[in-house]
């Protein structure tokens, strides 16, 4: 079920980052079109013609509008971090947790009150929609791949910080994986290439974009049984693989100043799920509730007067 889940999930992701972009290009347009196309004998036609509005050459073809590309700069330091919206980055190595850490998340701070959105993983909807590893030939296939990823980050991240704060209400994004991921993906000559091509500064993009990193460990790192590439149709890596990504991965967030690591403990998942939910809880300013439970093993069943009695005593 899982498995078969998987695709529609893409799928999901991949509809919303077309509606984004969508938005983002209503918005704020990074494309002009050129209305006064050329016919073939190189005159310009101006204005809708009695053809439904629509503009024809002198062969009857409708002419199509020519586009201009109007370059835009990306905000690779731009932080949402008012008082309304607060932006969390979840990473980490695979079978980490990261999906049902979003949805637990999720629900507990629309249970308070919070406005909850989260910013898709840029490399999901890549590698799902056509993307292939064999497309990785040489180095410069790998840039270009990582440029483009952190172009698709950052967009996805500014455009649900901007729609996060023209809502009003204190908000919270979560980020599936951030720009520094890519990181641990390439080469370091790679990665300061990725970085000066686009005129970014590391320390920019790793501590002004977001207010907390949270690192969920590999489950190969501490809980090798439950580690799996099942649930999750993009991931191949077997469990020495996966450890040392983690290991790259804590690596490229180093330095953050509010980067926390969440390992597998005796405590098992819920006990790291515990863990990440109390952090976020005080990231947010919520107040800290401890819990902790007591059982007793009981020799007989109570009765009913059991309880009354202590009751009376009480």
């Amino acid at each position: 079920a899982a498995a078969a889940a998987a695709p529609a999930a893409a799928a999901g992701a991949a509809g919303a980052f077309v509606a984004l972009l969508v938005s983002r290009l209503l918005s704020k347009p990074r494309r002009l079109l050129d209305l006064t196309a050329e016919s073939s004998d190189g005159r310009h036609s101006h204005g809708p013609s009695a053809h439904g509005g629509n503009s024809y050459n002198e062969s009857g073809r409708l002419k199509v509008p020519r586009v201009m590309q109007q370059a835009q700069p990306l905000s690779p330091s731009k932080v949402q971090n008012s008082e309304l919206v607060q932006k969390f980055v979840l990473t980490g190595g695979p079978c980490g947790g990261k999906t049902t850490a979003l949805a637990r998340l999720r629900q507990f701070l629309e249970d308070r009150g919070f406005r909850v959105f989260i910013a898709p993983e840029a490399a999901t909807i890549l590698w799902t929609n056509g993307m292939s590893v064999a497309d990785m030939k040489s180095e410069a296939d790998v840039l270009a791949f990582q440029i483009r990823l952190m172009q698709m980050q950052i967009f996805l991240e500014d455009c649900f910080c901007s729609l996060a704060e023209r809502t009003g209400k204190k908000s919270v994004l979560l980020c599936d994986r951030g720009t520094m991921d890519g990181k641990a993906y390439c080469t370091l000559d790679t990665w300061q290439s990725v970085l000066s091509k686009q005129g970014f500064n590391e320390t920019a993009i790793r501590d002004s974009r977001y207010n907390a990193v949270l690192h969920l460990t590999t489950a190969a790192n501490g809980a090798e049984q439950f580690y799996t590439s099942e649930n999750n149709i993009t991931r191949s890596e077997m469990p020495e693989d996966a450890r040392a990504l983690d290991e790259r991965l804590q690596l490229a967030w180093l330095g953050h100043p509010r980067h926390t690591v969440f390992i597998n403990s005796k405590a098992g998942f819920e006990g790291k799920m515990a863990s990440l939910i109390a952090e976020v809880s005080r990231l947010v300013g919520l107040p800290a509730t401890g819990r902790k439970a007591r059982k007793f093993l009981l020799n007989d069943m109570p009765s009913e007067q059991d309880f009354t009695n202590a009751d009376t005593h009480a």
